[in-house]
């Protein structure tokens, strides 16, 4: 099947809805996102930038489930807030600083 705009919307839509039935959201609870579709790319990528609010999905040509599994990864990653990813990078950081490479290796062994 070739690439239709109106079906990349319902998947667009869907996925969006799907994630959010997933983690028990409120219809609002999950954003919505401006969303770039680039067909005929040199390779699928997914690219995410909250700070700048650029989504964007490159496909080498039109697929449906790649399609799909983009928007849901963007969806997921949408559905933390700014300050909430920089919270879990502190805490990630600040734990990791407490684990010395000593303690790791005696993990290990």
């Amino acid at each position: 099947m070739g690439f239709s705009d109106e079906r990349a919307q319902i998947i667009f839509k869907t996925a969006r809805r799907v994630v959010g039935e997933e983690f028990h959201l409120k219809r609002t609870a999950l954003p919505e996102f401006p969303l770039t579709l680039v067909l005929g790319s040199s390779e699928d990528r997914y690219q995410d930038n909250h700070d700048a609010g650029i989504y964007r999905i490159e496909l080498k040509s039109w697929d449906e489930k790649k399609f799909a599994v983009g928007v849901m990864r963007l969806a997921i990653e949408r559905m933390v807030s700014r300050e909430q990813r920089d919270r879990l990078v502190r805490q990630i950081l600040t734990r990791s600083n407490a684990i010395s490479p000593l303690s790791v290796w005696e993990e290990r062994h």
